[in-house]
């Protein structure tokens, strides 16, 4: 699944729009199991995010210039 963020950290951590529909849907267990992918400008790749005991990690990042995993994979 392809995630647009606002900003990502090193860590699959995002920051979204602000609606919370992503964290509600990766939340159900029908998307537990999914690929997550972040879509970001690469100047919005940050070193740690914070975040809330809800927020799900993505898998991996995606930008202008390439894809990375997450650390914590």
């Amino acid at each position: 699944m392809l995630i647009p963020a606002v900003a990502c950290d090193e860590h699959g951590y995002r920051l979204g729009y602000g609606g919370g529909f992503y964290d509600r849907l990766l939340s159900l267990p029908i998307w537990t199991e999914k690929p997550t992918v972040g879509i970001v400008f690469q100047n919005a790749r940050l070193l740690c995010l914070p975040h809330d005991p809800w927020d799900k990690p993505l898998q991996a990042i995606c930008t202008e210039t390439g894809v990375s995993l997450s650390r914590l994979i």
